[in-house]
């Protein structure tokens, strides 16, 4: 039973991770005016955003950087109820092919994280 609910997790959570950091740029790019991006220091020259202009050099960074990600991730589902179809296969043996499917199995529901 643990292992179903996490092949039907492991799924949603990836997929909803890539949606994530989709849509983040998309948003970030709405929310700045032509001609008004954010300034530098010296105030005469645009600067890229901190995290976009250094990419993480030790696994640690990028840990620290997915786990912002989807706490972002999780924030935003908080409003929301998507729609998730999650498809499992059966597989027996067949001493010839090897695994074959045996039955397939199909989930459709909404997330509620709140």
């Amino acid at each position: 039973m643990r292992v179903s609910k996490w092949m039907m997790a492991a799924p949603l959570l990836i997929s909803l991770s890539a949606f994530a950091q989709t849509v983040q740029p998309a948003q970030a790019s709405q929310s700045v005016q032509p001609g008004t991006g954010p300034v530098s220091a010296s105030g005469n020259t645009p600067a890229a955003p901190a995290q976009q202009a250094q990419a993480p050099s030790t696994m640690d960074q990028v840990v620290d950087r997915i786990i912002l990600r989807e706490r972002g991730l999780i924030d935003m589902l908080k409003t929301r109820t998507p729609i998730v179809e999650t498809y499992l296969q059966n597989l027996q043996w067949d001493a010839q092919l090897g695994p074959v499917p045996k039955d397939d199995r199909y989930f459709l529901g909404r997330v509620d994280l709140t």
